[in-house]
């Protein structure tokens, strides 16, 4: 045992493992691109996804404000506005456009009948990017979605 204890072997390291100037070899480097392209392979998907999520979440809201703002300006001028920004004008909602900065573009009619029906629309500007969703409010103040196209008033309620 003691015959063993003081035998020391050597290691040769290979030429091609030896640092031989500072800085990362081009294997090194190609390793971390390969590992960051993975991780961007996973990551952008799931924020793309959040991204279309919180558009239709604005989407659904700016809808919203519309009902009451709607019932508002029907009762100051006696008939349902047909574009969102009649109500804007009238101070009834904000007149900024969220379609401007959230991917939906939105519309409201009033029909042949604006003395007693309105009815609005909200479609993604690039479907499955900036939202999946179609969407339809109408004066009863329920909103009803689509995933195949135009949302309307027989579409489910959300």
């Amino acid at each position: 045992m003691k015959a063993l204890m003081g035998h020391r072997k050597t290691v040769t390291i290979p030429s091609f493992w030896r640092c031989q100037s500072p800085g990362f070899s081009l294997i090194e480097l190609l390793i971390v691109v390969a590992v960051i392209g993975i991780i961007a392979a996973f990551s952008i998907p799931s924020l793309v996804k959040s991204k279309a999520a919180a558009n239709e979440k604005v989407a659904i809201v700016y809808m919203r404000s519309w009902t009451a703002a709607q019932e508002l300006y029907h009762t100051r001028f006696g008939v349902y506005a047909d574009a969102d920004n009649q109500l804007a004008n009238a101070g009834l909602i904000d007149g900024h456009d969220p379609a401007d900065s959230h991917g939906y573009n939105f519309s409201i009619d009033n029909g042949s009948n604006s003395l007693y029906t309105w009815w609005g629309t909200s479609r993604p500007d690039v479907p499955g990017q900036t939202g999946s969703r179609w969407f339809y409010i109408d004066h009863t103040g329920v909103i009803r979605w689509s995933t195949g196209g135009n949302a309307n008033s027989s579409s489910s309620p959300l």
